[in-house]
């Protein structure tokens, strides 16, 4: 409105003082009659109605004196929805604009502009919303996990409890806006005194992801990225590679969608397998609905459009859910170059000296044909391959790749096919791979180099590795069958396995019954399992089962299971009974419980030969940030430290309690998702009133593996809830000023007589003035647990 006012009085400094309508609808020149701007524009904001329909914009036009004419900037045309010519220029005639006409209203300081459908912008609109993308939150501070375990006796019955074995698995990091530096590895020893005590190092990695630029550096022990036709191995060095995870809010992959033309505001709804994916109202224009919800992996979506006469069009399309086809334009890549690492399970720093590098490449020629391609090279080997991945009729999608290596003065070549399709409800997957005897890929030359292979043959790739795959729901969805065959011929082998699977879902109890097997064609050796699982309550099950082993014995089992979940005191157990078919018994007892600091876990194990070993096992976190040393529950990615000054108080993330805050104050919270807004709250009604509030609720957005520090309050202060009587033993009168300890309070008395008072002392004296009334009154610090008291003042 401020505008539209400013705009009416420069009207004015140009005595436009009349209502006037001007239409230009019919005075137009020519498209080739390209006039000249005039340069003595006045700025006018104007609201907009676009064909008859009310944009609710204001846009910035230029009126000239010279011909009455109006102007306007190309990006102030593209705000209001309306495409600007190809040969645009600085500032834009409406006469000039091709599709266009317009009525302008001086006294209402509006403008109602009519546009062919060519001229009008596409919109585009969006059938899901994903999550927004937010910039991380800096965070400094090191980060411990750990898994510690011990076995405390391998016969409990006959021993008693003794420690036997320790053994701890750990996870270091230490986070910053510019990189987290990771390290994993493991401790063992064979008693409390660590004798025998022998450190095993896994990884050591630093890091840095870039959100912008969907990029992820790595620096360290890194594992190679590659194609499905490739295999991956681990090196010591760097690796720079597309990261899509970064941003939840991109789409990478072709989605669902609908183009058309609207003349007039259209409703439109989107049902996929005759269930209501998507409602809404596209505005008049050109416009695309995309990223469409797809419940199913193939099928049909009926398109109901209806304008505002009531008139309905259905148009049918189908559409196939990929799995590896990129968007048309977006690309995927990965490099790293350094040297192998050698015996992983065994040395903690075994690298080769050969230098290595690999390159990775998918790119989305169109939304229907992806490119990709490999290369592999060291100083005797170089390998390449190449592929494309399309979608055949919206039924199938399929993949081709071919691919080359030289190794040592011999060439080999490899050949890979997959196939995926849903046929009236069948899932059907397809996948073959094939390696001529000489080729040879970095795995094998790390392997050759690493010496600890009998036989170098083993660790070439496989002559030929086949997948077949089928399942079908059936029975309305409640059951699903599927088959499975794997064929792999290797130099010395050739096995072909056959398996299958029967699950249903029974209306009896909600159980779930299933059956499965397997044959190895090759060995005549088979398995099979039955077995019924029954819920009890809304957490645990309970289930038996039946087992053929591949040796041929049999194995019967009685199971009872509760999850464990993510809020503090939940807990969990675990309950398991086997005997074979040699008579053979074999139990297992466990149960877990979920801390403010960490999951505590202990379990005995009967043996078959009657032994009973115990263990115990505590898991968690340590982090030191700018809030101090906090524990807490272990932390896969994000996570945030809460410091609330205010001890055993439960932490919420996204509405779930998640933590509780220790003595300090603190509480350590794990699950957060990186680059996204992650609601932290706590609940103000279980709080001591005199707490020092900062927030409430705040939106944590940490980094990767990064975690950010919430400041949500400062303890519990000096204060307290005073309610006030006189003498007569009614409430002091409203608005009555307060003097503390000989200091006016900021605060007033209020309804009720009461008043908020803070910095109170040990011992504390008010003087109450309110109109005729003025009494005194003397009290000790109430306790924290109350911060509440009733005086009378005398």
């Amino acid at each position: 409105m401020q505008m539209s006012t400013v705009a009416w009085a420069r009207d004015n400094a140009l005595q436009l003082l009349k209502p006037v309508v001007v239409d230009r609808s019919q005075d137009r020149a020519g498209p080739d009659a390209v006039r000249p701007v005039p340069d003595d524009g006045v700025p006018l904001f104007l609201l907009v109605s676009l064909n008859g329909v009310d944009t609710g914009l204001i846009a910035e036009f230029l009126w000239f004196s010279q011909g009455n004419r109006l102007g306007i900037l190309p990006n102030e045309l593209k705000d209001i929805g309306l495409t600007p010519p190809r040969a645009t220029r600085s500032i834009l005639l409406l006469d000039d604009i091709p599709g266009l006409s317009y009525r302008y209203d001086v006294a209402a300081q509006e403008i109602e502009i009519s546009a062919a459908p060519e001229r009008l912008q596409r919109r585009i609109i969006k059938g899901r919303t994903r999550p927004t993308f937010t910039k991380a939150q800096p965070g400094y501070g090191a980060l411990l996990n750990y898994h510690l375990t011990g076995n405390i006796g391998r016969d409990v019955l006959s021993d008693g409890f003794r420690v036997e074995g320790m053994f701890a698995s750990l996870e270091g990091r230490i986070y910053a806006p510019f990189g987290v530096l990771r390290t994993t590895g493991s401790v063992s020893a064979q008693n409390l005194g660590f004798e025998g005590a022998h450190f095993h190092r896994e990884d050591t990695t630093y890091s840095y992801s870039s959100p912008g630029s969907l990029v992820t550096f790595s620096a360290g022990d890194v594992i190679s990225s590659g194609q499905p036709w490739t295999r991956s191995i681990r090196m010591g060095g760097i690796q720079i590679r597309r990261d899509f995870s970064l941003r939840s809010d991109i789409v990478t992959d072709p989605q669902l969608a609908y183009s058309g033309t609207a003349a007039v505001p259209t409703a439109i709804d989107v049902y996929v397998d005759n269930v209501n994916a998507w409602s809404g109202t596209v505005p008049p224009g050109p416009f695309t609905l995309t990223d469409l919800p797809m419940i199913g992996e193939s099928g049909e979506a009926q398109i109901v459009i209806r304008d505002e006469a009531g008139n309905e069009q259905t148009k049918t399309i189908g559409f196939f859910a990929t799995e590896n086809l990129l968007r048309r334009g977006q690309l995927d890549f990965s490099f790293e170059a350094g040297v192998a690492r050698n015996n992983f399970a065994q040395d903690n720093s075994a690298y080769s000296d050969e230098r290595m590098a690999l390159a990775s490449l998918r790119y989305g020629l169109t939304d229907r044909v992806t490119l990709q391609g490999h290369v592999e090279a060291s100083s005797d080997l170089v390998a390449a391959s190449g592929g494309i991945s399309s979608v055949l009729f919206n039924r199938a999608e399929f993949g081709l790749a071919v691919g080359a290596s030289r190794f040592q003065g011999h060439t080999g070549y490899l050949g890979h096919f997959d196939l995926r399709t849903d046929i009236s409800g069948v899932d059907l997957r397809i996948s073959s791979t094939r390696h001529s005897g000489d080729y040879a890929d970095l795995a094998y030359v790390t392997a050759l180099v690493d010496g600890t292979a009998s036989s170098p043959d083993l660790l070439r790739p496989a002559k030929a590795q086949d997948v077949l795959s089928i399942s079908k729901p059936l029975f309305s969805d409640l059951s699903t069958l599927g088959i499975n065959l794997i064929n792999i011929e290797r130099a010395d082998s050739h096995n072909t396995i056959l398996s299958g699977s029967f699950s249903r879902k029974m209306k009896w109890q909600e159980a779930d019954f299933h059956v499965s097997g397997f044959k190895d064609v090759s060995t005549e050796s088979y398995g099979l399992s039955i077995g019924l699982s029954v819920p009890l309550g809304k957490k645990a099950r309970a289930s038996s089962d039946l087992r053929r082993d591949s040796s041929g014995q049999w194995r019967a089992g009685l199971h009872l299971r509760k999850p464990l979940d993510q809020d503090v005191g939940s807990a969990a157990y675990r309950v398991d009974i086997e005997k074979t078919g040699k008579g053979d018994d074999w139990a297992f007892l466990g149960g877990s419980y979920r801390g403010r600091y960490g999951v505590i876990d202990g379990r005995l194990q009967r043996a078959d030969d009657g032994a009973v070993a115990a263990a115990a096992s505590l898991e968690g976190a340590l982090v030191l940030s700018d809030a101090g040393l906090v524990a807490g529950n272990r932390i896969s990615d994000g996570f945030a430290v809460v410091d609330l000054g205010v001890a055993d108080v439960p932490i919420l993330l996204n509405n779930q309690p998640v933590a509780k805050t220790g003595v300090t104050g603190k509480a350590l919270v794990a699950g957060l998702v990186p680059y996204q807004e992650n609601r932290v709250s706590v609940d103000p009604s279980g709080l001591p009133l005199n707490t020092n509030m900062i927030a409430t609720a705040i939106q944590a957005v940490p980094a990767r593996r990064s975690g950010t520090t919430l400041r949500m309050g400062r303890g519990v202060g000096s204060s307290a809830l005073i309610v006030l009587h006189d003498k007569a033993g009614h409430f002091v009168p409203v608005g009555s000023e307060v003097v503390l300890n000989g200091r006016t309070s900021d605060f007033v008395v209020g309804y009720d007589g009461e008043v908020w008072l803070e910095k109170l002392h040990r011992q504390n004296r008010i003087e109450v003035i309110g109109g005729a009334l003025r009494c005194t009154a003397r009290f000790d610090l109430p306790s924290t647990e109350t911060a509440y008291l009733e005086l009378e003042c005398l």
